[in-house]
């Protein structure tokens, strides 16, 4: 098998790397990874891997894959990490350039599967606290308020589901919702990471809202494992599966459990901070998980509490070097 990975050294690509580098019957396989060379170099190394340094928001991929064929294309590539330092209009454009250049990729790699990330975004707001689920009908009410980052996940799906029908090819559209995990990203835009970083500073825990917003949180270790067996499996003609956590969390009670673990750790209490500055004590959003338990045979998920002690001992032991 070939496989053929965007975003690769990003979050959830090298997380699913090592799951790879610890599976036998994949160590024989040719990887190809795409990144754009902005995220952290790999800790280990993998003899069947090779990296293209590429970014797929600017750079046409033709010159530096020309030719070469793949069974499988997992599309993670993402600038998500960078969105909240970009307009709306550059982060609507890099998710429509890097979608058109992954397409020109498939078109020419004559893969056979295609997996592409997409978003929990699509469903929009989800204030009736019910887990959204695939067969959900995704309405626009009004374009003019409604997010960058929304419209392109739709129209990115919209793009892959008639390229996939033109090309016959299997797609697998997985709708990522909310991650935890040690390469979790800190001091970015995302609330759990900026608990994780306040409490190895030995600051407060400061919640810009109520703290009554649920997410729930997928460690990246059950994301690899997901991600494995849609390569490894038979996959149907077109697929849709939302990929999260099927457990909800409030924001106020996730800050506490990341407290209770680092004084378990370290024997300080951090202090947490509700300011109420954002009204969101609506904002839902958390995935069913049913159709992908159910087809994809998962039985049990990382809770929250040890997946928030590995990101502090990994935290801790990162600053430490």
């Amino acid at each position: 098998m070939k496989i053929l990975i965007t975003g690769g050294t990003g979050f959830l690509g090298r997380s699913f790397l090592r799951r790879l580098m610890d599976t036998n019957g994949l160590k024989e396989n040719t990887i190809t990874v795409l990144s754009s060379g902005r995220t952290q170099p790999l800790e280990f190394q993998m003899p069947n891997v090779s990296y293209i340094k590429i970014d797929l928001a600017q750079d046409s991929p033709q010159e530096k894959i020309n030719g070469m064929e793949f069974d499988v294309l997992i599309h993670l590539a993402t600038s998500s990490t960078l969105g909240p330092s970009f307009g709306a209009l550059k982060v609507y454009n890099d998710i429509i350039n890097i979608d058109k250049n992954v397409l020109r990729i498939a078109k020419n790699c004559k893969c056979g599967k295609l997996i592409w990330a997409s978003s929990g975004a699509v469903y929009g707001r989800n204030q009736i606290g019910k887990p959204s689920t695939e067969d959900e009908v995704i309405n626009i009410e009004d374009v003019a308020t409604e997010s960058a980052y929304r419209i392109g996940k739709i129209q990115s799906e919209f793009h892959v589901l008639k390229f996939a029908e033109e090309h016959d090819i299997n797609l697998e559209i997985i709708r990522l919702f909310t991650f935890s995990g040690i390469d979790l990203p800190l001091n970015v835009h995302f609330a759990l990471g900026d608990f994780i970083s306040s409490v190895i500073a030995r600051q407060e825990i400061n919640i810009n809202g109520t703290g009554k917003a649920i997410r729930s949180y997928l460690d990246q270790v059950d994301f690899s494992e997901i991600l494995l067996k849609l390569v490894t499996n038979t996959s149907p003609k077109k697929r849709i599966l939302n990929v999260g956590s099927p457990f909800p969390i409030s924001l106020e009670k996730l800050a506490l459990v990341i407290s209770e673990e680092y004084q378990s750790l370290s024997g300080l209490k951090s202090q947490i901070k509700i300011n109420n500055k954002i009204l969101d004590s609506q904002n839902y959003y958390v995935p069913s998980m049913v159709k992908l338990i159910d087809e994809l045979k998962i039985e049990k998920f990382i809770d929250i509490q040890e997946s928030v002690n590995l990101m502090l001992r990994s935290a801790e032991g990162k600053l430490k070097r």
